[in-house]
């Protein structure tokens, strides 16, 4: 992890010190504040092939700005930069070696049932992770792979 000036980078490492070949997928679970979730907008996914694990189905993104109101599991195929708004907040997110997103949101009812966020968190949070799910990497003896996941708050 590192900070620069409006910039994060979080970067996961993986290293095979063994013998034989193995596969991995991988997520950065990076869970973000916002001022309340019917008010943010995701730009950048329209195009992208996604599976939703809530309504178990498959489709094609088709809304340039995506908007949340509730339960959301998606992992979205090849999910080039994305700009997250938030009222007058704008992050860009951009990914290297993660190239599919993971987009998350309890909902209330499930919300409900976490130890770990009040009963209303479901409303400030939303997940927006750089991932490596339907491509798996496959590390070879001695192999080593990263993937980074940058946030940078841009000017209002």
């Amino acid at each position: 992890m590192s900070v620069s000036g409006a910039r994060l980078d979080l970067e996961l490492y993986a290293h095979n010190p063994g013998t034989t070949t193995w596969p991995f997928s991988a997520a950065l679970h990076t869970y973000l504040a916002v001022s309340e979730l019917t008010h943010v907008r995701l730009q950048g996914l329209e195009g992208c092939r996604y599976v939703d694990s809530v309504l178990r189905a498959e489709a094609v993104e088709d809304h340039p700005e995506k908007r949340f109101h509730g339960e959301i599991d998606r992992i979205y195929a090849r999910a080039p930069g994305l700009l997250l708004r938030d009222g007058p907040r704008r992050l860009a997110i951009e990914t290297k070696g993660l190239p599919d997103a993971v987009i998350w949101n309890p909902g209330p009812e499930k919300c409900a049932g976490l130890k770990d966020m009040p009963p209303d968190g479901w409303q400030h949070m939303l997940c927006v992770e750089g991932a490596c799910v339907f491509e798996p990497v496959t590390l070879g003896p001695d192999e080593s792979w990263s993937g980074r996941q940058s946030f940078t708050l841009l000017s209002a």
